[in-house]
Protein backbone atom coordinates (compact mmCIF):
# COMPACT_ATOMS: atom_id res chain seq x y z
CA UNK A 1 0.00 0.00 0.00
CA UNK A 2 1.02 3.57 -0.37
CA UNK A 3 1.40 4.96 2.48
CA UNK A 4 1.73 8.60 1.24
CA UNK A 5 -1.44 8.20 -0.56
CA UNK A 6 -3.25 6.48 2.26
CA UNK A 7 -2.37 9.09 4.91
CA UNK A 8 -3.94 11.65 2.27
CA UNK A 9 -7.03 10.03 1.64
CA UNK A 10 -7.49 9.74 5.51
CA UNK A 11 -7.02 13.54 5.70
CA UNK A 12 -9.50 14.45 3.16
CA UNK A 13 -11.94 12.25 4.70
CA UNK A 14 -11.79 13.55 7.91
CA UNK A 15 -12.30 16.99 6.19
CA UNK A 16 -15.55 15.81 4.50
CA UNK A 17 -16.87 14.27 7.16
CA UNK A 18 -15.75 17.39 9.96
CA UNK A 19 -17.31 19.74 7.61
CA UNK A 20 -20.32 17.60 7.45
CA UNK A 21 -21.26 17.35 11.12
CA UNK A 22 -21.12 20.93 11.35
CA UNK A 23 -23.29 21.83 8.71
CA UNK A 24 -25.96 19.10 9.85
CA UNK A 25 -25.48 20.25 13.76
CA UNK A 26 -27.66 22.49 15.68
CA UNK A 27 -25.68 22.31 18.66
CA UNK A 28 -23.38 25.34 18.33
CA UNK A 29 -20.56 23.87 20.92
CA UNK A 30 -20.09 20.73 18.56
CA UNK A 31 -19.80 22.65 15.20
CA UNK A 32 -16.71 24.45 16.27
CA UNK A 33 -15.10 21.37 17.84
CA UNK A 34 -15.59 19.65 14.52
CA UNK A 35 -13.70 22.04 12.97
CA UNK A 36 -11.27 23.38 14.95
CA UNK A 37 -10.64 18.93 14.71
CA UNK A 38 -9.32 20.05 10.76
CA UNK A 39 -8.18 23.04 11.27
CA UNK A 40 -5.16 21.53 14.04
CA UNK A 41 -4.15 19.92 10.97
CA UNK A 42 -3.49 22.61 8.58
CA UNK A 43 0.04 23.42 10.42
CA UNK A 44 1.11 19.77 9.84
CA UNK A 45 0.10 19.57 6.46
CA UNK A 46 1.97 23.56 5.73
CA UNK A 47 4.98 22.13 7.81
CA UNK A 48 4.93 18.59 6.41
CA UNK A 49 4.90 20.19 2.35
CA UNK A 50 7.34 22.92 3.13
CA UNK A 51 9.41 20.07 4.06
CA UNK A 52 9.18 18.11 1.22
CA UNK A 53 9.72 20.79 -1.19
CA UNK A 54 12.51 21.68 -0.10
CA UNK A 55 14.18 18.56 0.39
CA UNK A 56 13.40 17.90 -3.48
CA UNK A 57 15.07 21.50 -3.92
CA UNK A 58 18.36 20.65 -2.31
CA UNK A 59 17.87 17.49 -4.34
CA UNK A 60 18.01 19.05 -7.38
CA UNK A 61 20.74 21.63 -6.44
CA UNK A 62 23.00 18.84 -5.59
CA UNK A 63 22.29 16.47 -8.71
CA UNK A 64 23.14 19.71 -10.66
CA UNK A 65 26.34 20.58 -8.67
CA UNK A 66 27.52 17.15 -9.09
CA UNK A 67 26.69 16.63 -12.53
CA UNK A 68 28.29 19.84 -13.35
CA UNK A 69 31.21 19.36 -11.36
CA UNK A 70 31.95 16.06 -13.34
CA UNK A 71 31.06 17.32 -16.92
CA UNK A 72 34.31 20.04 -16.38
CA UNK A 73 36.16 17.51 -14.76
CA UNK A 74 35.40 14.85 -17.43
CA UNK A 75 36.45 18.30 -19.97
CA UNK A 76 39.64 18.78 -17.96
CA UNK A 77 41.08 15.30 -18.58
CA UNK A 78 40.07 15.03 -21.96
CA UNK A 79 41.72 18.14 -22.87
CA UNK A 80 45.10 16.07 -21.66
CA UNK A 81 44.26 13.19 -23.25
CA UNK A 82 41.42 13.01 -25.98
CA UNK A 83 39.14 10.37 -25.64
CA UNK A 84 40.69 7.82 -27.39
CA UNK A 85 44.48 6.88 -27.20
CA UNK A 86 45.91 4.37 -29.44
CA UNK A 87 49.50 3.10 -28.72
CA UNK A 88 51.61 0.34 -29.12
CA UNK A 89 51.08 -2.58 -26.61
CA UNK A 90 52.59 -2.46 -23.31
CA UNK A 91 52.52 -3.98 -19.86
CA UNK A 92 54.14 -1.14 -18.10
CA UNK A 93 53.41 2.30 -16.25
CA UNK A 94 55.87 3.85 -17.89
CA UNK A 95 55.53 7.74 -19.53
CA UNK A 96 57.89 6.50 -21.82
CA UNK A 97 55.77 5.49 -25.03
CA UNK A 98 57.10 2.71 -27.50
CA UNK A 99 57.38 4.07 -31.29
CA UNK A 100 54.91 3.32 -34.08
CA UNK A 101 54.45 4.58 -37.26
CA UNK A 102 53.04 7.78 -38.43
CA UNK A 103 51.71 6.38 -41.85
CA UNK A 104 48.58 4.73 -40.76
CA UNK A 105 45.75 3.74 -43.00
CA UNK A 106 43.25 5.65 -40.66
CA UNK A 107 45.24 9.02 -40.33
CA UNK A 108 44.22 11.33 -41.13
CA UNK A 109 41.09 9.98 -42.84
CA UNK A 110 40.01 9.10 -39.82
CA UNK A 111 38.26 12.91 -39.65
CA UNK A 112 36.25 12.12 -42.09
CA UNK A 113 33.67 9.60 -40.35
CA UNK A 114 30.96 10.44 -38.11
CA UNK A 115 31.19 11.28 -34.69
CA UNK A 116 34.97 12.14 -34.82
CA UNK A 117 36.45 15.48 -34.60
CA UNK A 118 39.86 15.18 -34.68
CA UNK A 119 42.78 12.80 -34.43
CA UNK A 120 46.39 14.00 -33.59
CA UNK A 121 50.08 12.44 -33.14
CA UNK A 122 51.90 12.40 -29.56
CA UNK A 123 54.59 10.80 -27.92
CA UNK A 124 55.85 11.52 -24.16
CA UNK A 125 59.08 11.37 -22.19
CA UNK A 126 60.01 11.64 -18.60
CA UNK A 127 62.35 14.56 -17.67
CA UNK A 128 63.75 16.56 -15.05
CA UNK A 129 63.86 20.69 -15.37
CA UNK A 130 66.61 21.74 -13.28
CA UNK A 131 66.78 25.48 -12.02
CA UNK A 132 69.07 27.35 -9.63
CA UNK A 133 67.00 26.58 -6.94
CA UNK A 134 64.95 23.55 -7.36
CA UNK A 135 64.46 20.71 -9.66
CA UNK A 136 61.32 18.71 -10.30
CA UNK A 137 60.08 15.88 -12.23
CA UNK A 138 57.98 16.33 -15.36
CA UNK A 139 56.32 14.72 -18.41
CA UNK A 140 57.35 16.32 -22.05
CA UNK A 141 54.69 15.55 -24.27
CA UNK A 142 55.54 16.34 -27.70
CA UNK A 143 53.28 17.19 -30.16
CA UNK A 144 53.21 18.15 -33.84
CA UNK A 145 51.35 20.72 -36.59
CA UNK A 146 48.03 18.59 -36.06
CA UNK A 147 47.92 19.44 -32.32
CA UNK A 148 44.52 20.91 -31.23
CA UNK A 149 45.79 23.84 -28.87
CA UNK A 150 41.80 25.02 -28.36
CA UNK A 151 41.77 23.66 -24.78
CA UNK A 152 45.19 24.87 -23.82
CA UNK A 153 44.01 28.26 -25.21
CA UNK A 154 41.04 28.20 -23.17
CA UNK A 155 43.15 27.84 -19.85
CA UNK A 156 45.92 30.20 -20.71
CA UNK A 157 47.07 32.64 -18.11
CA UNK A 158 49.96 33.92 -19.62
CA UNK A 159 51.77 33.80 -23.02
CA UNK A 160 50.72 32.20 -25.96
CA UNK A 161 50.32 28.47 -26.97
CA UNK A 162 53.35 27.38 -29.32
CA UNK A 163 52.82 26.36 -32.96
CA UNK A 164 54.62 23.42 -34.07
CA UNK A 165 55.57 22.87 -38.29
CA UNK A 166 56.77 20.27 -40.44
CA UNK A 167 59.76 22.09 -41.06
CA UNK A 168 61.63 23.55 -38.54
CA UNK A 169 62.17 22.05 -34.38
CA UNK A 170 60.87 25.10 -31.98
CA UNK A 171 61.95 25.34 -28.82
CA UNK A 172 59.41 26.75 -27.29
CA UNK A 173 57.77 25.19 -24.49
CA UNK A 174 54.03 25.02 -22.84
CA UNK A 175 54.16 25.04 -19.11
CA UNK A 176 51.20 24.92 -16.05
CA UNK A 177 51.19 27.49 -14.02
CA UNK A 178 52.58 24.89 -10.54
CA UNK A 179 55.51 24.82 -12.44
CA UNK A 180 56.25 28.42 -13.09
CA UNK A 181 55.80 29.28 -9.29
CA UNK A 182 57.17 26.02 -8.26
CA UNK A 183 60.29 26.70 -10.19
CA UNK A 184 59.79 30.42 -10.22
CA UNK A 185 59.94 30.89 -14.02
CA UNK A 186 58.97 33.39 -16.64
CA UNK A 187 57.33 33.83 -19.82
CA UNK A 188 60.43 33.75 -22.20
CA UNK A 189 62.58 32.36 -19.73
CA UNK A 190 64.83 29.39 -20.94
CA UNK A 191 64.72 26.70 -19.16
CA UNK A 192 67.14 23.18 -19.02
CA UNK A 193 65.46 19.83 -19.16
CA UNK A 194 67.34 16.72 -18.32
CA UNK A 195 66.87 13.00 -19.70
CA UNK A 196 67.87 10.30 -18.06
CA UNK A 197 68.88 7.63 -20.76
CA UNK A 198 72.35 6.12 -22.08
CA UNK A 199 73.71 8.31 -22.50
CA UNK A 200 72.02 10.96 -20.26
CA UNK A 201 70.85 14.21 -22.61
CA UNK A 202 69.60 17.53 -21.95
CA UNK A 203 67.82 20.59 -23.94
CA UNK A 204 66.73 23.64 -23.44
CA UNK A 205 63.60 25.23 -23.63
CA UNK A 206 62.01 28.59 -23.63
CA UNK A 207 58.74 29.24 -21.91
CA UNK A 208 56.07 30.33 -24.96
CA UNK A 209 53.19 30.18 -22.52
CA UNK A 210 51.55 29.41 -18.76
CA UNK A 211 48.30 27.41 -18.20
CA UNK A 212 46.36 26.23 -15.60
CA UNK A 213 43.56 24.00 -15.26
CA UNK A 214 43.31 23.51 -11.69
CA UNK A 215 44.11 19.53 -11.67
CA UNK A 216 47.14 19.03 -9.98
CA UNK A 217 47.54 15.23 -11.35
CA UNK A 218 48.00 17.02 -14.40
CA UNK A 219 49.36 20.46 -13.66
CA UNK A 220 52.08 19.16 -12.06
CA UNK A 221 53.09 17.02 -14.40
CA UNK A 222 52.48 18.29 -18.12
CA UNK A 223 55.03 20.26 -20.60
CA UNK A 224 54.27 20.57 -23.84
CA UNK A 225 56.81 20.59 -26.63
CA UNK A 226 57.75 19.70 -30.22
CA UNK A 227 57.35 16.20 -30.85
CA UNK A 228 60.81 16.37 -32.68
CA UNK A 229 62.93 16.74 -29.94
CA UNK A 230 61.20 13.33 -28.22
CA UNK A 231 62.41 11.85 -32.01
CA UNK A 232 65.77 12.90 -31.84
CA UNK A 233 66.03 12.13 -27.98
CA UNK A 234 65.19 8.23 -28.84
CA UNK A 235 66.49 8.10 -32.29
CA UNK A 236 63.48 8.14 -34.29
CA UNK A 237 62.36 8.81 -37.66
CA UNK A 238 60.52 11.52 -38.85
CA UNK A 239 57.51 9.07 -39.23
CA UNK A 240 57.38 7.47 -36.00
CA UNK A 241 55.39 9.00 -32.91
CA UNK A 242 54.31 7.62 -29.46
CA UNK A 243 50.83 7.36 -30.65
CA UNK A 244 47.45 8.77 -32.25
CA UNK A 245 44.23 10.68 -29.75
CA UNK A 246 40.97 10.95 -31.20
CA UNK A 247 38.38 13.14 -30.12
CA UNK A 248 35.00 12.41 -30.55
CA UNK A 249 31.80 15.12 -31.38
CA UNK A 250 30.15 13.03 -28.11
CA UNK A 251 31.55 11.09 -24.83
CA UNK A 252 28.41 9.02 -24.57
CA UNK A 253 28.59 7.32 -27.99
CA UNK A 254 32.31 6.42 -26.59
CA UNK A 255 31.65 2.73 -26.58
CA UNK A 256 30.17 2.89 -30.34
CA UNK A 257 33.13 4.97 -31.47
CA UNK A 258 35.91 2.44 -30.31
Amino acid sequence: MNTAYYIARRLIRSRGKSEKRAASSNDTDTAPKSKSSFLGTRPIIAIATASISLGIAVMIVAIAIVTGFKSEIRSKVIGFGSHIQITAFSDNNSYETKAISKNQAFYPSIENEKGINHIQYFATKAGIIKTKDEIHGVVLKGVGSDFNSSFFESNLVEGKVPIYNDTLTSSRVLISKKIADLLALQLEEKLIMYFVQDPPRVRKFVVSGIYATNLQEFDDLYVFGDIRHIQNLNNWGSDSVGGFEITISNFDNLDAQT
